[in-house]
């Protein structure tokens, strides 16, 4: 092999293995994006049980301020 076909293999190379860390990168940032999305998802689920346990709890306290009322 000369200079050029050394060079052109080597330059070949490299460009390859800036597409396979293209590919990784992608990977990584689809899979960081779905774990996102399900992490906010979850803070959604949480958002709506606390606002749930919240009206219960209102619920119950004002069932004790009219037992109260009525001993």
């Amino acid at each position: 092999m000369n200079i050029k076909e050394t060079t052109e293999t080597v330059i070949q190379f490299i460009l390859n293995l800036i597409e396979k860390a293209k590919g990784y990168v992608d990977d990584i940032i689809e899979f960081f994006s779905k774990i996102r999305d399900r992490i906010e998802s979850f803070l959604e689920y949480i958002e709506e049980k606390l606002a749930a346990i919240t009206g219960f709890i209102e619920e119950l306290k004002q069932q004790q301020a009219e037992h109260m009322l009525a001993v």
